[in-house]
């Protein structure tokens, strides 16, 4: 930040400061005003949006009837775009009715639409405590989240969508992938690599886990005649029926979500044994052993870190090894299943390239252009490939498609993409196309 840019700053940093003392003197209503200006200035500041949602804790919800011109303004605003003024509204229409949904909801969108992840999660966060009783909004809560990879607060709201509707029938699934994305973030899984990042946050978490119930399956405390923790209830179905593959799948679950990854894979292991080999015990079996290899990989690199020695190193490149030949053995499974998806195709490209088979990774990704949620990506990384291999001209032309195939989700993607495709170009003794690529990456 240049200087002028630190004076033009200043008097909305101590708007922001009078609006905390107003706050920390009980003085709420002033307190809100001045945190609502911060919010129209800098709607993009989760610092100020969280400050403004705490003081509205300490205000009255105002009665849900009223007048409705603030919440009809509001929509015809979203409807045409104008972000500022939704920004505006909605945050001055909280401050007389502070859970209103309709502008909890514009706001949020408001901060997607604009890129704003953090401020969007605040939004977010707020809308679904206010709607902790309806189904919908923590459908749509657990999506939001989901996408800005916030995993627990997305498993708490699909949670609260099982209380509410026993019956849905997408909670499960939602719950089992999203407690998977949440074990690989904590063990360092995801990327820089913006084609990495798109299969852990996307692919993984959009993939099918199949349906599953526990009806009739848990002893209850009539039947075993004392009270039991959920744990312990799976616990003793498995133990009493240990064929059946759903308790497996739902303990693994808990154990993820209270750290005991160890736990959830010697069951697992356990689970694929006395199953069968069901289909999605077997595939949950996997994802927990990726998680395993990942922490390995985790804590050898934090040894390395505090003593550099030759046993320290030594001990990384092990844990990357073994790492690398599970991951590999894993896909090279999947893609052999009935039912295989472009994601997995996918995946195993990105385990062939790093054993440096490029021939084999090439194929792969190749498959995977198929499928639109992950053709951008894939596109991306068979150009590395051909790059690699010295095919300069394929390089450039699978760059240009993944620039070319991009969602609005996939923006890295397509700036690395470009980016790479004016190196290309460059090397091509092509300035003009380098520079024209360069310019449209930025």
């Amino acid at each position: 930040m240049n200087n002028d840019d630190s004076l033009a700053f200043a008097p909305l940093e101590r708007r922001f400061h009078e609006g905390l003392c107003l706050a920390a003197g009980g003085d709420y209503d002033q307190a809100g005003r001045a945190l609502w200006e911060c919010i129209v200035a800098a709607p993009d500041c989760a610092d100020y949006i969280g400050q403004f949602l705490t003081n509205l804790t300490h205000r009255p919800q105002a009665a849900a009837t009223g007048d409705a011109l603030p919440a009809d303004a509001l929509k015809r605003s979203a409807t045409k775009g104008d972000w500022p003024e939704v920004f505006k509204r909605g945050a001055e229409l909280l401050l007389d009715q502070p859970r209103n949904m309709a502008a909890l909801l514009a706001l949020a969108d408001a901060c997607a639409a604009q890129g704003f992840a953090a401020a969007e999660a605040c939004w977010v966060r707020s809308a679904v405590t206010a709607g902790s009783d309806d189904v919908a909004i923590q459908r749509w809560g657990a999506a939001a989240l989901t996408r800005l990879h916030d995993y627990a607060a997305a498993i708490a709201c699909w949670r609260r969508v099982e209380a509410l509707d026993p019956s849905d029938e997408e909670a499960p699934q939602a719950i089992a992938s999203l407690v998977i994305a949440r074990s690989r973030q904590q063990n360092g899984m995801g990327s820089a690599d913006a084609s990495s990042a798109a299969h852990n946050t996307a692919n993984a978490i959009q993939r099918c886990w199949p349906i599953y119930s526990l009806a009739g399956l848990l002893p209850t405390a009539a039947s075993s005649g004392r009270s039991l923790t959920p744990i312990q209830q799976l616990e003793t179905t498995i133990r009493d029926r240990p064929s059946i593959p759903e308790p497996y799948l739902r303990l693994a679950e808990l154990y993820l979500e209270k750290d005991r990854d160890y736990d959830a894979e010697r069951l697992l292991i356990k689970g694929r044994e006395a199953t069968d080999s069901d289909a999605r015990v077997v595939q949950m079996c996997e994802e927990v052993s990726m998680v395993r290899h990942a922490r390995r990989v985790q804590l050898a690199q934090q040894e390395l870190t505090k003593a550099d020695n030759p046993q320290t190193q030594e001990a990384l490149a092990q844990a990357i090894k073994e790492r690398d030949r599970s991951e590999l053995e894993i896909f090279r499974a999947r893609v052999k299943r009935q039912g295989c998806s472009a994601a997995d195709h996918f995946e195993l490209g990105r385990r062939l390239m790093r054993a440096g088979k490029l021939r084999e990774a090439g194929e792969q990704f190749q498959k995977a252009l198929a499928d639109d949620s992950c053709a951008a990506a894939a596109a991306l990384e068979r150009a590395q490939c051909e790059a690699e291999a010295g095919e300069l001209m394929q390089a450039l032309q699978f760059y240009r498609r993944a620039a070319a195939t991009a969602r609005p989700a996939d923006r890295k993607i397509k700036q690395q993409a470009l980016h790479r495709a004016a190196k290309i170009a460059q090397r091509l003794k092509l300035p003009k196309l380098a520079q024209r690529y360069a310019a449209a990456g930025h």
